[in-house]
């Protein structure tokens, strides 16, 4: 699926969580800048990891207007309604930006589908469901990349088997916490459905949310995603695991889900870097060099104390290609 295709759905979700926000509003000019918030609030996480999908999107539809909007989005609020503040306050002094958000708002139709929203909130009740919330058991993990369309197959075939599921970037509410979000909910799950393709194994943010994950002792299992990865880009605790196939194997797969999940975690115990840490890279290469030497052979630090022996071991630890070596934990 294209990443205008995308965009056109999960403006659609945008809509219906601001004309909910709307409901509260008696402005009406903030009302419409709720209206083209919601046209560009998919964008945000995208944009400002910068996804050059994304970016070409913007492009195609703005052309020589769409530095304006990338601007605006960029440093976007992560609230709804004061990104729709910020956006009336921007729009009466920046008749660039103004040209853009018009040819948005017109191109996905959003004024009138955010009208229709809105009618709907006021002539439909809102009612309880018969099946409350339930905490999600599956986190869904991907490279938006190669593997989104999958993703989205994935939660729905779950969540018809009666599995919640959290979809990661689906369903964040965005800002610049989106971290934080990702560890409560890989918290709360007890399996991460990772979808291996070539994208997800290049992608950091897929591997902090492995990484997480196996310190949290969460199941992971991985989905094979419709373009394989090459064995040698996967990571050493991933060669030698069974994926599943949905296409042949969705029975297997629903089964496991639903078994209890026993695995047991992957501590990493080293506290953070301080901020003011600089990098040692003579040091740190020697060091790594003996660290990963196939004798097995004990690595000590000596010297003078005060000379940042501490933090050079820290630093090693953190290090990705020694996690890489040492997957199954560190210990402090």
């Amino acid at each position: 699926m294209a990443f205008l295709d995308t965009w056109q759905i999960q403006v659609g979700e945008s809509l219906t969580k601001a004309a909910k926000t709307a409901a509260g509003v008696d402005d009406v000019a903030l009302k419409q800048a709720l209206a083209a918030v919601a046209v560009i609030w998919p964008l945000r996480q995208p944009i400002q990891e910068f996804d050059l999908d994304a970016i070409e999107a913007v492009n195609q539809l703005l052309g020589s207007q769409a530095k304006y909007a990338l601007r605006f989005i960029q440093g976007m609020a992560d609230d709804q309604l004061v990104a729709a503040r910020e956006l009336q306050a921007e729009l009466a002094a920046d008749a660039h930006l103004a040209v853009a958000v018009d040819v948005l708002s017109r191109h996905f139709g959003a004024e009138a589908a955010f009208a229709n929203q809105r009618a709907d909130l006021t002539e439909t009740p809102l009612s309880e469901s018969s099946d409350p919330d339930r905490p999600s058991r599956v986190f869904i993990s991907y490279a938006r990349k190669d593997a989104e369309d999958l993703a989205r197959e994935l939660t729905s075939r779950l969540e018809a088997e009666g599995i919640p599921v959290w979809q990661d970037r689906v369903k964040m509410e965005g800002g610049r916490d989106w971290w934080l979000q990702i560890v409560a909910a890989l918290e709360q799950v007890d399996f991460m459905v990772l979808i291996v393709t070539p994208a997800a194994m290049q992608s950091a943010i897929v591997k902090k949310e492995w990484t997480y994950a196996r310190q949290r002792g969460v199941c992971i299992c991985p989905v094979r995603g419709s373009t394989p990865a090459a064995h040698d880009a996967l990571p050493r605790w991933l060669r030698n695991t069974s994926f599943y196939r949905p296409d042949t194997e969705w029975s297997k797969l629903v089964a496991d889900l639903n078994s209890p999940c026993e695995t047991p975690r992957v501590p990493f115990m080293v506290e953070e870097m301080p901020d003011d840490f600089v990098p040692r890279a003579d040091q740190l290469r020697q060091i790594e060099a003996c660290v990963l030497e196939e004798q097995g052979s004990i690595v000590g630090l000596h010297g003078t104390g005060g000379y940042g022996k501490t933090v050079l071991a820290k630093a090693i630890c953190h290090d990705e290609t020694i996690r890489a070596a040492y997957d199954d934990g560190t210990l402090w």
